[in-house]
């Protein structure tokens, strides 16, 4: 389960940073290995503040009060990134939480354009470990 919800998060920390990485990150211009810059028009960003923030709500529906505190004051600075740093997830809270984030990445993806996705998938193809086939 621990695996499971890293995947998740990590997905959803992906999806978020190539979705809310601001245009000031990308000033210095791109390397190969930095998330493609993605453009979002007025009404996917509008769609993905509506998305950050249903996610917010769920997430801290799940935690107990002290959790709940910390995600909230961490978020300000570290959006959802928060999340590694709760302590003591139950099994049932980390179950839960993993939902909400696969439906939330699930959610932003269906943000993106054709075009986006293209500029996305090729990132990840040039940035992706190569996996070695070990199976004889």
């Amino acid at each position: 389960m621990k695996l499971k919800f890293t995947q998740l998060f990590a997905g959803a920390i992906a999806a978020a940073t190539i979705a809310a990485t601001p245009l000031v990150a990308f000033a210095q211009g791109q390397s190969s290995d930095s998330p493609p810059r993605i453009t979002f028009n007025r009404e996917q960003q509008a769609k993905y503040e509506q998305i950050e923030a249903t996610a917010f709500t769920a997430i801290e529906a799940v935690l107990e009060p002290a959790q709940k505190a910390q995600f909230v004051a961490e978020r300000e600075t570290m959006g959802i990134r928060a999340l590694q740093n709760l302590q003591s997830l139950n099994e049932n809270q980390s179950r839960k939480i993993g939902e909400i984030l696969q439906k939330t990445r699930l959610e932003i993806d269906d943000l993106f354009t054709p075009e986006q996705k293209d500029q996305i998938r090729e990132w990840q193809m040039r940035n992706q470990p190569t996996q070695q086939n070990d199976s004889k």
